[in-house]
């Protein structure tokens, strides 16, 4: 008797992926272009703000962030995307969930510090990111150090360097602690 193999992680996240995407604008969720027609979780060219969760693509939301803070949208050729200011059409876009994920619940820091407490319990709070701009946050996203690069230069967030996912401040029993979320 042969045992079935269990499909792969790409796999299955795939095709989780392709499931959700019918649930998204019927112009977002039928793309035309050769690249788009292969796999089933990625966006019509044009929609890949449905990439975001609906309370983030607003005026105030993930675009804005990201173009304040002069941080760079992952794109890949490989999915189709164009030269575009915004996410990728690739509905498995880390760079995406990690977005919807933390800034979506930044905007409910009880929530947030909760999501921390889960891994770390000496949490007492987090505290604000202050940019070199004076904005603050609770999370910053493409992180690539405090002052400078690792590989030196100006810093490009985003872009050309390497950097974490994301970057959250918490302040514990003992001091100051940075989470670094890839």
């Amino acid at each position: 008797m042969r045992m079935q193999q269990e499909p792969s992680f790409a796999a299955t996240a795939r095709a989780q992926q392709a499931r959700f995407r019918t649930t998204l604008s019927l112009v977002g969720r039928t793309p035309t272009d050769p690249i788009g027609l292969r796999p089933g979780h990625l966006l019509t060219r044009g929609s890949e703000h449905e990439n975001l969760l609906p309370w983030l693509r607003g005026d105030d939301g993930a675009l804005a962030f990201f173009a304040d803070r002069q941080i760079a949208w992952f794109r890949h050729a490989a999915s189709g995307d164009g030269r575009g200011n915004g996410p990728t059409r690739n509905l498995l876009s880390s760079q995406v969930a990690c977005v919807n994920f933390l800034l979506g619940m930044a905007r409910v820091p009880a929530a947030l510090a909760a999501a921390i407490r889960a891994f770390d319990s000496e949490l007492v709070e987090l505290v604000p990111i202050e940019d070199a701009a004076g904005r603050t946050s609770l999370v910053e996203f493409e992180w690539v150090g405090w002052n400078a690069p690792l590989e030196g230069g100006p810093i490009t967030r985003g872009r050309n360097q390497t950097s974490a996912d994301a970057v959250l401040v918490g302040r514990t029993m003992s001091g100051l602690r940075a989470y670094v979320i890839e």
